[in-house]
């Protein structure tokens, strides 16, 4: 059905008969009123909990509209996140058969969570390295066998299936103002359809993060624009396009968008938890670290009327709480540096006695505190850096030739590469690491012919660990960091091997301070230097045995 906009009050009775079908199968979520915030803001701010949605997102609503209304017995879609749970779970209690595609690189935990709200009725299929790749693999399963594909959000079903969610909050009061977050469209098309219908005088605002603006952009531009660097740091709302269908009913409902810092956004989710006990995902804390950017917008351009508009009735939509707990670190952190809590300093002292005390005692405040500190001696720093020098040759088993010196465990650099590995693995691994271990990072050089042959650098077996008792822990990750210009060497090629095909062969492109973080059972080489010499740093971090 094609959502014809304003005037259309057929709408608002399409999703009344929606909400008949789905009520059932999902949770009417309360709307809160939240006093500690319309104290802070002066005026009344509300809380609709779609974190508190049967699959904690209210991805469900959309789901499972287009489901119902699919007469095919098996549907296909493609996702990882909030959307493959919600048709997952659409799945299992319409007893319907789904194909849920989705990168190879997903973490354990979210497949494990696919598969209990799917149970026996989905089947996940780990496909491509990119959510491009599994989403055209589904669309190709799609075409194919003509199954009908679930879109998370470019979709008309989709879109009215959220707006039952307006439904439930006009049914207990009636908003001034919305404030939803933005990702690929699908909810704020949804509530900006439905409050727009009700009264045209309800604002619709979004709140998108930065470095995945494109609604806004694409609203300043008048044209659907497509981001070609997306941070994905909130992953719910990191699209780098905003839905073609979506973009149209936007430029007619929504009023303005609003962008926050991913700062801004962890202090606003730790707020929510320390306060409120609510856990919010980075999506689903969107709406409340936009209410800030609200208020300023308010004060500004409409200074005579601001004092009414505090009296106004605010909704926050908390759009979902599936929050991965392996973040929080993360997240605190940043906080912190939001609040200007916490500082790098990088400092030199003359050497000379007293010269920390005398740092202490004069340069930090009565409120000021160290929490991490770390001191490299001049005249000791070589000795520090490296414990250990090693020459490597053409007789080694493993077939290498090359130089290597150890990094020593004071050193700053092996914490650094390792916070650097840990955000790459809870992007696209999901593993679980430990650290080091016994090792930290080896500087590597390689001079005219040397080279490094064909090998994995995890390649015992289960049963090989067990017999041997090689401790619990295992490489599970590696990477390689290139230090030399690209023009400072020939050949040393760093190359891996498709373990399904040896015949393919991906090259690693020469940049100097590109970091590769791979899985440490794929086989790789680094080819044989005709020119030059090639420097770099590798490093492997370890984790419970692979399943």
């Amino acid at each position: 059905m094609r959502i014809e906009l304003l005037p259309n009050k057929s709408f608002l009775k399409q999703v009344n008969v929606i909400y008949k079908e789905i009520k059932k199968h999902i949770i009417k979520t309360p709307l809160l009123y939240n006093k500690r915030l319309s104290d802070k803001f002066g005026t009344n701010i509300y809380f609709k909990r779609e974190d508190l949605q049967t699959v904690r997102s209210f991805k469900i609503r959309g789901a499972l509209n287009k489901i119902i209304k699919t007469d095919s017995q098996t549907i296909v879609t493609a996702s990882a996140g909030n959307h493959a749970q919600g048709v997952a779970y659409g799945c299992q209690i319409l007893n319907k058969k789904g194909f849920i595609i989705v990168p190879n690189t997903t973490p354990k935990q979210k497949i494990d969570r696919i598969n209990y709200f799917g149970k026996d009725n989905i089947n996940i299929i780990q496909y491509g390295d990119t959510f491009i790749d599994s989403l055209q693999h589904a669309l190709d399963i799609s075409n194919k066998k003509n199954y009908p594909f679930i879109h998370p959000y470019d979709d008309y079903d989709v879109i009215e299936g959220q707006a039952t969610i307006g439904k439930e909050i006009y049914n207990k009061i009636k908003p001034d103002i919305i404030m939803s977050c933005v990702g690929g469209g699908g909810l704020i098309s949804g509530l900006g359809t439905y409050f727009k219908n009700i009264d045209n005088n309800i604002k619709i605002f979004g709140v998108e993060p930065k470095g995945a603006e494109s609604l806004k952009l694409s609203l300043e531009l008048k044209d659907r624009i497509h981001l070609e660097n997306v941070d994905n740091f909130v992953d719910g709302a990191s699209v780098a396009q905003i839905g073609k269908i979506n973009f149209d009913i936007c430029q007619k409902v929504v009023d303005k968008v609003f962008v926050v810092s991913n700062s801004k956004l962890s202090y606003d989710m730790i707020d929510c938890y320390q306060n409120d006990g609510i856990i919010l995902e980075p999506a689903g804390a969107l709406s409340v670290s936009g209410l800030e950017e609200l208020i300023n917008y308010f004060k500004i351009n409409l200074p005579e009327g601001y004092n009414n508009f505090c009296n106004k009735n605010i909704v926050c939509i908390l759009s979902g709480g599936n929050n991965d707990i392996s973040r929080y670190n993360e997240i605190i952190e940043l906080s912190l540096r939001y609040q200007n809590l916490k500082h790098y300093f990088i400092l030199k002292f003359v050497q000379k006695p007293n010269e920390l005390k005398s740092f202490i005692n004069n340069v930090l405040g009565p409120n000021d505190d160290i929490v991490r500190f770390e001191y490299i001696k001049k005249t000791n720093k070589a000795n520090l850096c490296f414990k250990k020098f090693d020459t490597v040759n053409d007789n080694d088993p493993d077939g290498r030739s090359s130089m290597v010196k150890w990094l020593h465990e004071s050193n700053w650099l092996p914490s650094v590469l390792l916070a650097y590995v840990a955000n790459i693995n809870r992007r696209y691994f999901g593993y679980e690491l430990v650290g080091y271990d016994n090792e930290t990072v080896q500087f590597t050089k390689y001079g005219v012919g040397d080279h490094y042959d064909w090998h994995m650098d995890e390649d015992r077996n289960p049963f090989e660990l067990m017999q041997n008792n090689a401790g619990e822990f295992v490489r599970k990750l590696s990477y390689t960091f290139q230090l030399s210009d690209p023009n400072d060497y020939e050949g040393g090629n760093l190359e891996f091997q498709n373990p399904m095909n040896t015949n393919e062969i991906h090259v690693i492109e020469k940049k100097q301070g590109l970091i590769t973080v791979f899985d440490s059972r794929v086989p790789h080489r680094v080819t044989k230097v005709t020119s030059g010499t090639r420097y770099s740093l590798v490093g492997w971090v370890k984790g419970g045995r692979f399943s």
